[in-house]
């Protein structure tokens, strides 16, 4: 388990040249991409870039609100910190209301599979951690504490993560998260592994 800051994430353009995300973490296969988190500035309506052959799921961080019509004339309104999952293949058109963010998590299908969860974290809270999981915690707002089955605490603030990669050979553990803020911290929570 390790420490991730603004330093060791990289900055390069969407694959539709309108925009920059940042690439928070990534897994390979040779040259094949097999898993991405990765965080962008969505300043003005437009579409979204093709990731065919990626399950991908998008959290609105806001501020504003992401109406997205989707594949089929699907529509969805994402109010900020609110999750949607859908084919990296889809054709996605966005109108935002502001400016926003976004964090987006890309699997390669068929080989690796994530969930993400949001927490608002004003208390304690263990999160499981299980044999061949990979954990990826970004602070999304506020200070946060992470203390390990060994009793090590890390202090992570906003847009800084906590990392666990996927190891088979690891045992069950646990983490306690608990808020470090006067407010509530918000944290985004993926758990990833390969299929």
């Amino acid at each position: 388990m390790h420490k991730l800051t603004s330093e060791q994430f990289k900055v390069m353009p969407w694959r539709n040249g309108l925009g920059f995300t940042t690439e928070l973490y990534r897994l390979n296969s040779g040259d094949d991409m097999m898993f991405r988190i990765s965080m962008a500035k969505v300043n003005e309506s437009g579409p979204f870039s093709d990731f065919s052959g990626y399950d991908r799921t998008l959290v609105n961080l806001g501020p504003g609100v992401m109406n997205l019509t989707m594949n089929a004339g699907l529509k969805s309104v994402l109010s900020p910190l609110q999750v949607i999952h859908f084919d990296g293949s889809w054709p996605v058109h966005c109108e935002v209301t502001a400016s926003s963010e976004d964090l987006n998590i890309f699997c390669r299908q068929s080989r690796y599979f994530a969930s993400t969860c949001i927490h608002l974290l004003a208390k304690p809270e263990f999160i499981p951690l299980l044999p061949v999981t990979g954990l990826f915690i970004l602070v999304l707002e506020g200070q946060l504490c992470a203390q390990d089955a060994d009793g090590r605490e890390i202090l992570i603030n906003r847009h800084e993560a906590l990392l666990h990669e996927p190891d088979s050979k690891r045992g069950h553990s646990h983490l306690m998260l608990v808020s470090a803020s006067d407010t509530i911290c918000s944290v985004a929570v993926i758990s990833f592994r390969p299929i």
